[in-house]
Parts: C-alpha cells; structure tokens; sequence
C-alpha cells in the first residue's frame, strides 16, 4: 500500500519539472529577441520592501511565498503551485540571461545564485509537493485499511517535510545576504 509519504516523490519531481519548464521559456524568448539586454529589469521576490534589515527583508518575502504555496496551493488542488514555480522559473531563467548581458561572469552568477538557489528551490519544491499531495490523499483516506494509527504515522511524516521548507529558507536567507552582500 502507498502511503501518504510516498505519493511526496512523484509530486516533487513535477514541481521541479514546472520550474524547468519556465526557465526553458526564459532561454527560448531570450533567444528570439523578445528581450532586450538593455532593459532595465528589476525582480523583487514579492515586491514588498520594507524598512528592516536586508535580512529580514529576504526572510520576510520567501516566508510569504512559502505560504503562498501553502495556502494557495492547496485550495486551488497545486494548480496555483504549477503557475507559479513556471513563472519563478521563467524570472530565475530571465534573471540570469540579464545578469549575463550585461556582464556578470559565470562564476559570479554561481557565487549569487548557487550557495541559496538550490536551498530555495527544495525549499518551495517541497513545499508545492504537499499541495499536489491533496487529490492523492483523498483516495488513501477512503481505503478499506484505513486506520487511526496509520493517519498519526503519516501526519507525522508530513509534518516533517512541512517544517522542513522553512529551516531551509531561513539557511537560504542568511547565505543570500552574505553573497549579495560580499559581490554587490
């Protein structure tokens, strides 16, 4: 019998696949012309800046994101997660043609983008995977096998990888305010 736990696999590999997809579309409308290097492009991770320490500006935006897929996620069935890890991946891939056109070397690019990215991403991934979880875990609730105990076990494990997006984002937080800070 698959359990809760192991649905979390394949939905992670969709939304990691949906976040490849939108930089590929970045890298192909780069290709083509439709955007120009000397645009001037500025990307905020939400838009919200406020007045308090880089750091907590940087937690404060991927910990509202975070929740974002949480919560919209879920209620739109991981739809909302889909649409949005395509575009994240679109801006990440948009993000770095940009910052190559306009001549940040190779290794600069992976010194800003590669110590956090990948926390990031597993991060949101995670995360995304959970929303996706919903339409799955409504048929493992109506088993014949169905039991409390076995429901404990599998709110256990969720509650792990539910908690675990967060300490990630945190750790991404403070190694993207020391990169930017250091190469800025």
């Amino acid at each position: 019998m698959k359990t809760l736990y192991n649905y979390q696999y394949g939905k992670v590999s969709i939304c990691f696949v949906a976040w490849i997809v939108g930089g590929i579309l970045a890298s192909i409308i780069s290709l083509s012309g439709s955007v120009n290097a000397k645009t001037n492009m500025v990307i905020t991770d939400l838009g919200i800046q406020l007045k308090l320490h880089p750091i907590l500006n940087i937690l404060i935006n991927n910990y509202l994101y975070l929740t974002s897929i949480y919560v919209f996620g879920f209620l739109s069935f991981g739809i909302y997660t889909i649409a949005s890890f395509i575009f994240n991946g679109f801006l990440l891939g948009l993000y770095v043609k940009k910052a190559t056109a306009i001549g940040f070397s190779v290794g600069k690019l992976i010194v800003l983008l590669g110590g956090h990215g990948p926390l990031e991403i597993t991060a949101f991934v995670l995360a995304g995977s959970l929303t996706l979880i919903r339409v799955d875990s409504i048929s493992y609730f109506l088993q014949a096998d169905f039991s409390v105990s076995k429901l404990t076990v599998e709110f256990k494990k969720l509650k792990q990888i539910f908690v675990l997006p967060f300490i990630l984002i945190s750790i991404a937080a403070l190694l993207e305010f020391l990169a930017y800070r250091h190469y800025l």
